[in-house]
C-alpha cells in the first residue's frame, strides 16, 4: 500500500519539477532530492518486506485475538493443543502466522491494534510448549483440589455449586497482592471468619502453580 502511494507521489513529483523547469528554468533542487531520498528507503523497505514474505515459513499455529474492552483475550491452536491467554500476543519471529484468519508477519517486536502488544519471539517453540504445560496443569490443579466444585472459570468449570463468585477473570478484577491471595486460599477462614471456603492445604509447589494459574486468568 505505501510502495504504491509513494511511488505515484514521486511520479507526480517529477511532473511538477519538469513543468517548474519549463517555465521557470530554477527547478528545486533540495526539495527533490530528500523526494527521492524518501522514496528510495520506502521502496527498500517494501522491497525486503516482500523479500521476507516470499523466503518466511508457515506457523501451523492460528492464534484468535478478542478484544475484550479493558483487556485481550488470546486463543492459541496448532491442530493438537489449545489454550488462552490474555494481553500480550506471542508470535514466531520471522514465520507467517494466522491471526483472526489474516495471515501475518512479524520480524520484530510491536503493537498491533494500539492496544495490543507483540512479541516476535525466537524461541516462539519453547514459549508455546510451556504456555500449554502451565495451562494443563493449571487447569488439572484447580480442578483437582476442589475448586470447581463451587467456582465457575468459562472453558474449565462450567457447572459447579453456586456459593463462590465466578473466577473466570480473577486476575482483572481482584485487587489482592500475592501473599493476601495465597493466605485466602489456604485457609480463608483465618482472613475472614465468615467465609464460607474450606481450607486448602496445598503443598508449597501446587501453591505456587495455584497462584500462577489464578494470576492468568484476565
Amino acid at each position: 500500500m505505501w510502495f504504491v502511494v509513494l511511488a505515484a507521489a514521486v511520479v507526480i513529483w517529477f511532473f511538477a519539477i519538469f513543468r517548474w523547469a519549463f517555465f521557470h528554468a530554477r527547478p528545486p533542487v533540495v526539495a527533490t532530492a530528500i523526494v527521492i531520498a524518501l522514496g528510495a528507503l520506502s521502496m527498500t523497505a517494501d522491497a525486503r518486506r516482500i523479500w521476507l514474505w516470499h523466503r518466511a515459513p508457515r506457523s501451523n499455529v492460528t492464534i484468535q485475538a478478542i478484544d475484550r474492552g479493558g483487556w485481550w483475550e488470546l486463543r492459541y491452536d496448532d491442530g493438537v493443543t489449545r489454550f488462552t491467554t490474555a494481553n500480550e500476543l506471542h508470535v514466531p519471529a520471522g514465520a507467517i502466522v494466522r491471526v483472526n484468519d489474516r495471515e501475518m508477519l512479524f520480524d520484530r517486536s510491536e503493537t498491533l491494534a494500539r492496544t495490543l502488544p507483540v512479541n516476535a519471539d525466537r524461541h516462539f517453540d519453547r514459549w508455546f510448549r510451556n504456555e500449554a504445560s502451565s495451562a494443563r496443569a493449571g487447569t488439572w490443579l484447580f480442578n483437582s483440589a476442589g475448586c470447581a466444585y463451587c467456582h465457575v472459570i468459562r472453558g474449565v468449570a462450567e457447572h459447579p455449586w453456586t456459593i463462590a463468585p465466578d473466577l473466570t477473570h480473577f486476575a482483572s478484577r481482584t485487587k489482592m497482592r500475592r501473599g493476601e491471595l495465597a493466605g485466602w486460599i489456604v485457609d480463608s477462614r483465618g482472613l475472614k471468619k465468615t467465609s464460607a471456603m474450606p481450607p486448602n492445604r496445598l503443598d508449597p509447589k501446587d501453591l505456587l502453580a495455584m497462584l500462577d494459574y489464578l494470576e492468568s486468568l484476565r
